[in-house]
């Protein structure tokens, strides 16, 4: 018994670091889908499906707060899914940023994390969004 109790905990312990760094790629790139600038393209396309598919399990884990649905609803294949797209999202991402590099060669002392995150404050003032980079670097 004690096994399967330990068994169950590995478990749950592995589907929920997953579901923390799908939450965490997340909370980095959606802020990207209302800046002044969206993404476009094909990383838009992915970038909403993934936003899309993330809320819908995180809305319906906040409808199912008990542990054993939460964690059926916590899928593999789900969560394999989710990763996917935040993935590509982040690589198709990237290459954008690459190409705003081109255009303005400043970009480049920038690491990609902080770049996507001073895209995604564009909504901001430019001193709140200078701050909120700095602060994070």
């Amino acid at each position: 018994l004690a096994r399967e109790w330990l068994g169950r905990l590995r478990t749950m312990k592995k589907v929920f670091a997953r579901f923390l760094e799908c939450q965490h790629a997340w909370t980095h790139m959606s802020p990207l889908l209302s800046s002044t600038s969206p993404p476009s393209g094909p990383a838009a396309a992915v970038l909403q499906e993934a936003d899309a598919e993330f809320r819908s399990l995180a809305h319906h884990m906040a409808d199912e707060p008990r542990l054993r649905p939460c964690l059926e609803a916590l899928g593999d294949e789900r969560l394999a899914q989710i990763e996917h797209l935040l993935q590509r999202a982040r690589r198709l991402l990237v290459e954008h940023c690459n190409r705003m590099r081109c255009g303005c060669y400043r970009l480049f002392y920038l690491e990609d994390h902080a770049l996507l995150e001073l895209w995604a404050y564009s909504a901001l003032e430019a001193s709140e969004a200078q701050e909120a980079v700095v602060g994070s670097c």
